[in-house]
């Protein structure tokens, strides 16, 4: 009810302040005048800036201004004002562009280069000028892009259309180049085989046109001569390392684009380490607040805007659990605010692959945590459990790597659906459909004082928290049975019987994660650009630690789940994922063959709610057969002899680990295995 009233006021307030306008003669309250908007003022070098207005003529022939001309706004010669603050780094603004989201949607976004290069780097290590499949682009895609969590860097991009031509040589003109670079088709002359002409994602590099066009009108001729001093002390792009362009060489497969000692070349892709600056373009509203663009008053950067298109359901709190977002500056988790309105206490935008994440803490503090304000930090050492939400959704049945392949499969196509609407069977509990359901952030650790044979034992141990030991050695029924008893009256993490349900995994609410994994709202930017969840390899069986997907077995626990490694290992690729489902321990599942107990010691079956029962030899759903060796991930399915179903792989599994792998175990305890908690909401 509270919750309402606060509404009404707010809507009220904005009544009296739209009023209070219009009667002041300001009709265009909607209005705001974004960052863009105020660069275009300084246009045609007002008070210094640097900034020109260029004017291409429509071109039936390219993919942008084919009907009408294109006005760009571009930053040029020695020493504009174009600097900005992003992501507390010093980068450069390139100028105002029209850009195409993907969708054919075209509005004017600033679009800026990073000033200093991340290091040396090959264009493809494979060996191809193909940026849709290049290492570069899924770097920078990838690892890259999850190190811009500053001052919210992250949320300021998006997903536009890069355009991808070339030509088969550097002895061209920079109008022609501006030209070629978005021509529609031309096979062996702008594009070289069936390259495509433009690919839809977040980060990429310059033009060869960008670095052109900031040398001012100071140099003519084709690109291949602004390496004379003329042009290099007059092209605020210029600098003496040797960088990579974006632009391929359509005469070959394996050539592109590069600077190379102040002129555009080219150089093999695979062959040559070169200079790597980051590019992109910024969301449309996002405003300029301060400076003026030197570089001793650099432009800073505003976003406030919180506004989550993925459609997901919001995330339903048991009255024990605090939603938590994470302060990336004092690195520690904060009380979030549970409305998600503002972005500075935000806790969940799926479209940013910011998942939800909620706590459960010690009673001794639990009251004063759930009254505490908005922002309050909670103390890791009083957390008890960390719990990640996962919407309903549902997803068309992947098959032949979506297009993709074997090492790189594509994205799975999943869309967040009411809990009125069909969904993957994993939001179907018993009876009742589901909203969505809360899953153990890191592997079950703690200890337990005896196996679980009722669901009344002792589970106060029990923690889910990053970098302890997982809890292993026990069969499949003394994990359900710890599962279950998380729920009992008087138990120490407050939950409360009636409000949750709480249970041990089941295959198909892992498969859900796996799909929710693969898709645009975990580790995919596109549909066809997705990276595979790091490894946990440690070989101390530490929750939440990271490395590189097929990494080695290590001691080391030194990148903890809040490091750049760390979070390489979780399924968004940042802070708010789902960790050790790549490596760690095997983990039991509820899936199971037949009712075949194996070697617990169930009694009887637990209720059919609780598990997932396998009849056949395989099985489409549940990221079993339809997502077998994905990244070359391991697959063995169950046996009326082996009938209990393990994911996720071993510390030591290299490349056969991973969160499409299955294995399967007769059920009983082992050093190796662990599992995974959930809750469903009552």
């Amino acid at each position: 009810m509270g919750d309402l009233e606060d509404e009404a006021k707010e809507a009220l307030v904005g009544q009296q302040i739209f009023l209070a306008l219009k009667i002041n003669g300001i009709q265009n309250v909607n209005k705001v005048p974004t960052g863009a908007d105020n660069l275009i003022k300084l246009t045609d070098n007002k008070d210094n800036s640097g900034l020109y207005t260029i004017t291409h003529a429509k071109d039936s022939t390219l993919q942008i201004g084919a009907t009408e001309s294109v006005t760009e706004y571009r930053y040029r010669g020695a020493s504009p004002k174009n600097y900005v603050t992003f992501n507390n780094e010093v980068w450069r603004i390139i100028g105002v562009f029209p850009t195409d989201d993907g969708t054919g949607n075209i509005e004017n976004r600033i679009k800026i280069v990073r000033k200093d290069s991340i290091g040396t780097k090959y264009w493809d290590t494979s060996g191809s000028n193909k940026w849709s499949v290049s290492s570069l682009g899924r770097e920078l895609n990838s690892s890259y892009i999850n190190t811009l969590n500053t001052n919210y860097a992250y949320d300021m991009i998006d997903n536009v259309k890069y355009y991808l031509g070339g030509y088969t040589n550097n002895t061209l003109t920079l109008n022609n180049m501006y030209s070629y670079e978005r021509k529609i088709s031309g096979s062996g002359t702008y594009y070289y085989s069936s390259n495509p002409n433009s690919w839809v994602g977040k980060i990429a590099l310059m033009y060869a046109s960008d670095y052109g066009y900031a040398a001012g009108d100071a140099c003519t001729g084709n690109l291949s001569g602004y390496s004379s001093s003329t042009c290099t002390s007059n092209n605020w792009l210029y600098n003496s390392n040797n960088e990579w362009l974006l632009a391929h060489v359509a005469s070959g497969s394996g050539n592109s684009f590069l600077t190379y000692n102040g002129g555009v070349s080219s150089g093999s892709v695979s062959g040559n380490l070169r200079a790597v600056r980051p590019t992109l373009y910024l969301k449309s509203e996002v405003q300029i607040t301060e400076g003026d663009g030197t570089s001793s008053n650099p432009y800073k950067l505003s976003f406030t805007k919180n506004e989550d298109t993925s459609n997901a359901n919001a995330p339903v709190l048991a009255s024990n659990m605090i939603p938590v977002y994470y302060d990336g500056t004092d690195k520690v988790w904060k009380k979030a605010d549970i409305k998600n309105k503002t972005i500075e206490t935000r806790w969940y935008n799926y479209e940013n692959h910011i998942w939800a994440n909620a706590v459960t803490v010690k009673e001794v503090n639990r009251q004063t945590y759930l009254n505490a304000n908005v922002g309050t930090p909670i103390s890791m050492d009083d957390i008890t459990t960390m719990w990640v939400w996962i919407p309903r959704f549902n997803a068309v049945t992947p098959s032949n790597y979506n297009g993709g392949t074997k090492a790189l499969p594509n994205a799975i196509d999943v869309t967040f659906v009411k809990p009125n609407e069909t969904a993957i069977d994993a939001f179907t509990f018993g009876t009742k459909s589901l909203s969505g359901f809360w899953y153990a952030k890191f592997e079950l650790s703690g200890t337990l004082v005896s196996t679980c044979t009722t669901e009344t034992c002792n589970v106060s141990s029990l923690t889910i928290k990053p970098g302890l030991v997982s809890l292993r050695g026990q069969a499949v029924n003394s994990f359900f049975y710890a599962g279950r008893s998380m729920e009992q009256t008087g138990n120490s993490f407050g939950f409360v019987s009636g409000e949750v349900d709480t249970h041990m995994s089941k295959n198909n609410e892992w498969g859900a994660v796996a799909y929710l994994t693969q898709s645009i709202y975990g580790r995919c930017t596109t549909s066809t650009t997705c990276t595979e969840v790091g490894i946990n390899n440690n070989s101390e069986f530490r929750t939440g630690i990271g490395a590189a997907a097929g990494s080695y077995s290590s001691s080391s626990a030194i990148n903890t789940y809040d490091t750049v490694l760390g979070m390489g290992a979780s399924t968004t690729g940042n802070i708010y994922g789902i960790y050790d489902m790549n490596g760690g321990s095997y983990e039991y599942v509820m899936g199971n063959y037949n009712t075949t107990k194996g070697n617990t010691t169930f009694t009887t079956f637990p209720d059919s709610k609780y598990y997932n029962l396998y009849t056949g030899t395989s099985y489409t759903g549940h990221a079993l057969t339809e997502t077998s060796v994905w990244y070359n991930d391991n697959f063995l399915f169950v046996t009326s002899s082996i009938p209990w179903l393990m994911r996720g792989g071993l510390y030591d599994g290299t490349s056969a680990s991973g969160v499409f792998a299955t294995s399967r175990s007769a059920g009983s305890g082992n050093t190796y295995y662990t599992t995974r908690m959930v809750i469903t909401n009552e």
